[in-house]
């Protein structure tokens, strides 16, 4: 006999974000515990050092972050707002990345403008995670949330573009996907006007036309032919620059055909 179970469609993320609040937590407060004086029959023998204030319990009042975390999974409401800050703020990478990937996977729409306040300059490795994380959550949001969100992802492609960095060069590859993927006016404008600043890598204008023709919005039809013209006229190459420079001309006409 076969038995079917039901499961509830927000659990999962609901889970993912409770583990990342979990980790945030736990890691924050391991990271600022100081020694303590030796404890004889469960009471403190020694005072606290008046000086530095470092040393002794913490207020009665307040609650230890470890039962607050245990508090927190233990509960069918998770603030995704919370865990996504709680995770930021961890200086391990992988928790930062998993507490955007929760808050995607959740869809949770009211972390967008945590993460549009986000500095890619300042911390590289999760600068990719996030990018999509706001082209991924904006669209879902539809509306002036993805309009905003496109508004983003357009200001951080115009600063990255002055910005010098190992990072960068990912990093803009990365926003104009994002751009495609999140749609909408903003996006086929900051595209466009990507296009006609002339200024990116080849293969980087290619994917920003072929962001174009999937959002097949005949605004931005003057931008693809220039671009077109200008691709056509440069002189023939050898060897990987000549396959970029005939993709780019076919990516273009096929374009062309969808707006």
């Amino acid at each position: 006999m076969v038995v079917l179970t039901t499961r509830h469609p927000l659990r999962g993320p609901r889970i993912a974000l409770a583990l990342v609040l979990l980790v945030a937590i736990t890691g924050f407060w391991l990271t600022r515990r100081e020694p303590r004086a030796a404890v004889r029959a469960g009471v403190e023998t020694t005072a606290p050092v008046a000086a530095s204030g470092r040393f002794g319990p913490p207020p009665a009042s307040s609650a230890t972050p470890a039962l607050t975390a245990k508090a927190t999974v233990a509960s069918a409401e998770i603030d995704p707002r919370a865990a996504l800050r709680l995770g930021l703020a961890s200086q391990d990478e992988a928790t930062r990345i998993a507490a955007v990937e929760a808050a995607v996977s959740a869809t949770a729409i009211e972390t967008l403008d945590d993460l549009q306040k986000f500095e890619l300059a300042r911390d590289p490795e999760a600068a990719p995670t996030v990018i999509h994380g706001v082209a991924l959550l904006g669209a879902s949001a539809e509306g002036a949330k993805r309009e905003e969100a496109a508004s983003t992802l357009s200001r951080w492609l115009s600063d990255e573009r002055k910005r010098e960095g190992a990072d960068v060069a990912g990093n803009i590859s990365n926003l104009v996907e994002a751009l495609g993927d999140v749609g909408g006016r903003r996006a086929v404008d900051a595209l466009t006007s990507a296009l006609d600043r002339a200024d990116l890598a080849l293969h980087v204008e290619t994917l920003a036309i072929m962001k174009l023709g999937e959002l097949a919005d005949a605004r931005a039809r003057g931008s693809v032919e220039r671009f077109a013209k200008r691709v056509a006229a440069l002189p023939r190459a050898e060897g990987i620059d000549e396959e970029l420079r005939v993709e780019a001309i076919a990516a273009a006409a096929t374009t062309l055909t969808k707006i």
